[in-house]
C-alpha cells in the first residue's frame, strides 16, 4: 500500500490567520473534510461526507504550503480542524510536514478515533477536544453524536490526553476550575436551604468535631497500615498507598501518585490508591 503524503489531505477550507484556536500563538486553522459524527447542532454539516460537494469550493495541501511558507516568522502554528480531522489517513503525514517547516502543530478533535490520536500525539503540542455530552451516560451521548460507541471512543481519547499531558487544561479544567464551580454551587444550595437553628447548636458542632477526628484517624490508619504492608511485602508495597484511604474523593489518590512521582519518577500510583480509595465508600 502506498504510504499516505500531505498532499492527499482532504481539506475541506483553511483559515489563513486566528488568534484564538490555538492558546498563546498567532495560527492558521486547516479544516479537513470528513467526519463519522451526526451532532445535531454542527456548525459545518458540509464537512461530514468524506467526498466534497462539486458544488462547493474547497481548499488542497498546496494552498496550506503556499500559505505557511509566505507566512514564516508571522504565524506560529497550525491547527487541524473538521469535520473530525483524525478520520483522514494523510493526517500523520500533514503534522510532520507542518512541524518540518518549523511550526507547532496542534490538533480539534471529538475523540472520535483514539487509535489514531495515539499515533500523532508525540507530535503534537496542543489538542482542543469536544465535549459533546455527558460521558458517563453512554447512551445519551451516543444519540448526541449520532454514532453507536461514540461515548467509548471519547473516553479512550480522553484517557489517551490526559496521560500524555498535551491538553493539560482539560487535566486542570476537571480537576480545578470545573470542581471548584461545582463545590460553590453546592456549598450555596445547601447554606440556602439550611435553617440556622438546625446548625447552631451544640449537636452540630459535636458532629463536626467527630467528623475532624474520623478523618484523622483515617489518615493515621492508612499511612500505618501502608508502612506495615511496605515492611510485610519486602518493601514491594509504597506505603504512600495508604494515605488515600482517608475519604472517598478522588483527589486523595492523586496526591498520593504525585508526591510519588516527585521521589521516583517512574513510580506509577494512582491504579492502586485508587483502589485504596474505593474501598472506604
Amino acid at each position: 500500500m502506498r504510504e499516505h503524503q500531505p498532499s492527499d489531505l482532504r481539506v475541506a477550507g483553511i483559515t489563513p490567520f486566528t488568534t484564538i484556536d490555538f492558546p498563546g500563538k498567532l495560527s492558521a486553522v486547516v479544516f479537513i473534510q470528513g467526519c463519522p459524527w451526526r451532532c445535531p447542532y454542527c456548525h459545518n454539516p458540509w464537512m461530514q461526507p468524506r467526498e466534497f460537494d462539486p458544488s462547493l469550493e474547497h481548499g488542497s495541501w498546496e494552498e496550506v504550503a503556499s500559505l505557511l511558507s509566505r507566512r514564516k516568522g508571522l504565524l506560529d502554528g497550525v491547527i487541524f480542524s473538521g469535520g473530525e480531522p483524525c478520520v483522514d489517513p494523510a493526517l500523520p503525514a500533514a503534522i510532520r510536514a507542518v512541524k518540518d517547516m518549523g511550526y507547532a502543530a496542534g490538533l480539534h478533535t471529538g475523540g472520535a478515533y483514539p487509535r489514531v490520536l495515539e499515533t500523532i500525539l508525540p507530535m503534537l503540542d496542543w489538542v482542543g477536544m469536544d465535549v459533546k455530552a455527558d460521558p458517563r451516560d453512554a447512551a445519551h451521548f451516543d444519540r448526541t453524536a449520532g454514532a453507536k460507541g461514540a461515548a467509548e471512543h471519547f473516553l479512550l481519547s480522553h484517557r489517551l490526553l490526559k496521560e500524555s499531558g498535551v491538553c493539560d487544561r482539560l487535566v486542570k479544567t476537571a480537576q480545578n476550575e470545573l470542581m471548584n464551580i461545582i463545590t460553590i454551587f453546592l456549598g450555596v444550595t445547601v447554606g440556602a436551604t439550611t435553617q440556622a437553628d438546625k446548625i447552631m447548636n451544640i449537636q452540630f458542632a459535636e458532629v463536626m468535631a467527630l467528623g475532624v477526628v474520623a478523618f484523622s484517624i483515617g489518615t493515621a490508619c492508612g499511612v500505618l497500615l501502608g508502612k506495615l504492608m511496605y515492611v510485610l511485602s519486602g518493601h514491594k508495597i509504597n506505603p504512600l498507598i495508604g494515605s488515600a484511604g482517608v475519604s472517598a474523593v478522588p483527589m486523595a489518590a492523586r496526591i498520593s501518585q504525585k508526591v510519588g512521582q516527585q521521589e521516583v519518577p517512574t513510580n506509577y500510583l494512582l491504579m492502586h490508591a485508587m483502589g485504596d480509595r474505593k474501598s472506604v465508600v
